[in-house]
């Protein structure tokens, strides 16, 4: 699928929502520009969305940069594992964020609000909204603090639940129909 060294870190970056599109867009490639020239170990994976407004902007920006890696849209079990694989993940999607804070991976919220506003309350989210320089600093920091990063992932919890929800609906429809079933 793509080929990174195995110890390289890894920033996970997807960009689709409207209100990203233009120079909110733009600016996340020059963060991501200069990101790469502060740290020449990083290594960015854009799988990039379908709609060319977003494909010509990206291509335009970091086409020719050394160290991305550009996908077609990933399918949920690779996505999962290129989530795994990172160090970080800067995304404007708010499913990224729940999966994202499942798997404690802090993600860089390239909005400026957040309808999953529980990632930020519980560690997982940074709201960094599309500045340039808010992107930069904030990466920076997690990747120039390891005791930092430890501790947000240490005290990191999914707010948007633990991974057994199929299991006890599973159990309260069995209770429905009076079938014994252990919760």
């Amino acid at each position: 699928m793509y080929s990174i060294p195995s110890q390289a870190p890894l920033i996970l970056m997807t960009a689709h929502r409207r209100e990203s599109w233009g120079k909110p867009l733009e600016n996340i490639c020059e963060a991501i520009q200069v990101l790469l020239e502060k740290r020449p170990d990083v290594y960015f994976l854009i799988p990039l969305h379908k709609n060319p407004t977003v494909r010509e902007v990206i291509k335009k920006f970091l086409g020719n940069m050394d160290r991305v890696i550009f996908t077609e849209p990933l399918d949920y079990p690779d996505f999962v594992q290129a989530m795994k694989r990172s160090y970080l993940i800067l995304s404007d999607s708010g499913g990224v964020q729940e999966e994202a804070s499942y798997l404690k991976k802090p993600v860089l919220i390239m909005r400026n609000i957040s309808e999953r506003p529980e990632a930020i309350d519980h560690g997982t989210g940074i709201l960094v909204g599309t500045d340039k320089e808010r992107i930069v600093k904030e990466t920076l920091r997690l990747f120039s603090n390891g005791t930092e990063y430890d501790n947000l992932i240490k005290r990191s919890e999914s707010p948007f639940g633990d991974g057994t929800a199929a299991k006890k609906i599973e159990c309260y429809v069995s209770n429905i129909f009076n079938q014994t079933s252990a919760f």
